[in-house]
């Protein structure tokens, strides 16, 4: 999960959209889904934590490291 001052999402939608849609070109495994909240002028963030451990873990294969 990731916070910080306001950004609205208006702003922010074209990030997640891109990784949503070049995620898997990109990154071989895409992330799907995200989670985003407006609270008390802070933006709060989160990714799903299998599909970021899916993701990590080809990458650091792909680097000839160890698996997380």
């Amino acid at each position: 999960m990731y916070t910080r001052g306001t950004i609205h999402l208006h702003r922010l939608g074209n990030a997640f959209f891109g990784v949503h849609k070049f995620g898997k070109k990109l990154n071989v495994t895409p992330i799907t889904k995200v989670l985003y909240a407006l609270k008390d002028g802070k933006l709060w963030w989160a990714w799903d934590k299998k599909e970021v451990r899916v993701l990590g873990n080809t990458v650091l294969t792909k680097v000839g490291k160890s698996k997380i």
